[in-house]
């Protein structure tokens, strides 16, 4: 039982935003992409977290953090063939990863390269399973949810400081099939795992986890 990008852009500045579907604002309301610092709680509410189709603990070298993936759901504003879900993965104590948790000294050039790796792998994972052709930067689209406050208010202006929270939104028309929806999540899970374990592989000195509170 399931409990257990290609967004090209400039280095340094704000992914791309997604209609408010699929972002999460204080007690769970929707809420616009937050481009700078949020005023507002950052991450998946209560309700999402307990309603995921899949919850993973996931090792990040001496430490470890919990994934999880949202079910295949449906927006009237996204149109009856366009199946969404979102993934996040945060810190025991609520707070969402950033690279720079686990890459404490990366560049802003390896932290586009690691981060457009996430979102690749992502990307194909989640065409794959409908046997869709990939159209980069259109279908499958992601939206990221963009800079953590407290690493934004340090100064930090890279993709290091960006929120592992995804969402991602599929148009079917063009599918092959129709999965069952439980092998997208599991795409999706495992496109996150193999990029973290980059992300782990690419840091010579994983930073040891500070709490944002």
């Amino acid at each position: 039982m399931l409990k257990t990008r290609r967004l090209r852009l400039s280095k340094g500045s704000p992914r791309n935003a997604w209609p408010s579907s699929l972002y999460w604002g204080s007690a769970g309301t929707p809420r616009d992409f937050c481009s700078g610092a949020c005023t507002d709680s950052l991450g998946p509410s209560d309700h999402d977290r307990a309603t995921a189709a899949l919850t993973e603990r996931v090792a990040l070298g001496t430490k470890s953090a919990i994934l999880q993936v949202s079910p295949v759901e449906h927006f009237e504003d996204y149109g009856p063939n366009v199946d969404v879900l979102r993934t996040w993965v945060v810190w025991d104590d609520g707070t969402l990863l950033a690279l720079r948790d686990i890459y404490s000294k990366v560049s802003r050039e390896e932290a586009y390269r690691l981060w457009s790796l996430l979102c690749d792998q992502i990307t194909l994972a989640a065409a794959m399973p409908y046997g869709l052709r990939v159209e980069p930067g259109t279908n499958p689209k992601l939206g990221c949810w963009g800079p953590r406050p407290e690493l934004l208010n340090q100064g930090v202006d890279d993709d290091s400081a960006t929120a592992l929270m995804i969402g991602i939104a599929i148009d079917t028309q063009l599918a092959l099939q129709r999965p069952n929806p439980k092998l997208v999540v599991l795409a999706v899970r495992s496109a996150v795992v193999a990029a973290l374990r980059t992300w782990i592989g690419a840091a010579p000195d994983p930073a040891p986890r500070i709490s944002a509170n």
